[in-house]
């Protein structure tokens, strides 16, 4: 069971400042600039463009967005 979502970086180590109960939370805390939760649900296009630029940063930085549960080591930074 998955009860949080955070960034992996490249060194492996989990990022707590982007810890967020659900994915797209997290996905929404990468990106420099906002996006709005409904447009992202209700508009492909407006989706295709912030997945586009989401997937920029996330290769750019080298980070994963991962599951977390309690069982796991504490995020670090």
């Amino acid at each position: 069971m998955t009860d949080a979502w955070t960034i992996k970086n490249s060194g492996g180590d989990l990022v707590a400042r982007f810890v967020r109960a659900k994915r797209h939370d997290v996905e929404r805390a990468v990106l420099p600039i906002h996006y709005d939760m409904h447009r992202l649900l209700a508009e492909p296009p407006y989706r295709e463009q912030f997945e586009q630029h989401l997937e920029q940063i996330l290769d750019r930085e080298g980070w994963t967005i991962v599951p977390i549960t309690l069982n796991e080591r504490s995020p670090t930074s």
